[in-house]
């Protein structure tokens, strides 16, 4: 069985300013299944995981109730990046990368973000992790290939999604392609924004494509895609080869992988790659896509999910 949750990050405004949430966060609570806490300057708590959609779309809206109670008279927006003002940053924690290192799919290497780069801005930038549990991704090669999946069908479709300015400065500290975090239950993916969390149609909708993925990899449809030599990986001598890279093992054989992470990186739309997605993904979840990509929402988070 397949769950999803989320560990959204917020922002916090009050008359049209964007405060930082360490004071108003000082003390990490729990209210039911949900943590709420700050990471660094930002709003954040946790998602109860999810084994279908309407689970998965309560769970969001008993969390966001729970935190607009928790941060009012502050309100919660779902602006991915922002340039704080300095009185804003006057605490250390605002200086502070708390989260643990995330990896980068492709080139397999840990990514350590250097706190000095959070001393050189005000920039501070907000994520909408996808947490998927699943026993096929208990796999290393499968949940690998998870994120890579991740990054086409989730990571690409976002950037006609995202519409916001703020997505293409997000890329600057944090978002670059196949980022993820290991779990114990499958992954996280780490490389979209908080945008989908600004209504229950994007939920919805990032819920189903994260499902689709999964589903792609147990029909091993992932394989046409891409391939990985798993004898020479599991092959002790090729580690006492100091030329071998493991990452030279997987090969991309479908797409074109450089334009996808230029595109990702970039947050640039591609009308290749949209036609490749096209082509595979289910005529009824492609059409919901377009239909999203053409409607225009509030940017109003708690009207959106009708919070009051």
């Amino acid at each position: 069985m397949t769950k999803i949750g989320t560990d959204p990050e917020f922002m916090l405004e009050k008359d049209g300013k964007i405060y930082s949430a360490i004071p108003i966060l000082n003390k990490k609570k729990k209210i039911n299944y949900s943590s709420f806490y700050h990471d660094n300057v930002l709003a954040e708590c946790t998602v109860k995981p999810s084994s279908n959609k309407e689970e998965f779309l309560n769970n969001i809206k008993e969390s966001l109730c729970n935190f607009s109670k928790l941060v009012h008279p502050y309100k919660l927006i779902s602006k991915s990046a922002h340039y704080y003002d300095k009185s804003e940053l006057s605490s250390e924690k605002s200086f502070e990368i708390s989260c643990d290192a995330e990896k980068c799919v492709y080139d397999l290497k840990v990514i350590h973000q250097d706190e000095q780069i959070l001393r050189s801005t005000n920039l501070r930038t907000a994520g909408g992790h996808i947490h998927i549990g699943d026993n096929i991704l208990k796999d290393k090669y499968k949940s690998l290939s998870c994120v890579k999946m991740m990054d086409l069908f989730v990571g690409f479709t976002s950037i006609y999604l995202d519409k916001n300015k703020d997505a293409v400065v997000r890329k600057k500290l944090f978002g670059k392609a196949g980022r993820f975090r290991d779990k114990n239950y499958g992954i996280e993916y780490r490389s979209i924004s908080n945008f989908w969390l600004n209504n229950p149609y994007y939920a919805a909708f990032i819920f189903d494509l994260s499902c689709f993925v999964v589903d792609f990899i147990k029909s091993n449809k992932d394989e046409e895609l891409w391939s990985v030599n798993i004898s020479k990986i599991e092959n002790p001598n090729s580690w006492r080869d100091l030329s071998f890279n493991e990452k030279d093992c997987y090969q991309c054989k479908g797409y074109d992988l450089p334009l996808l992470i230029e595109c990702i990186n970039n947050h640039k739309k591609c009308k290749k790659i949209f036609n490749f997605i096209k082509n595979i993904l289910p005529a009824n979840l492609f059409d919901r896509y377009q239909n999203l990509i053409n409607n225009k929402f509030s940017d109003d988070l708690m009207y959106n999910w009708n919070i009051y």
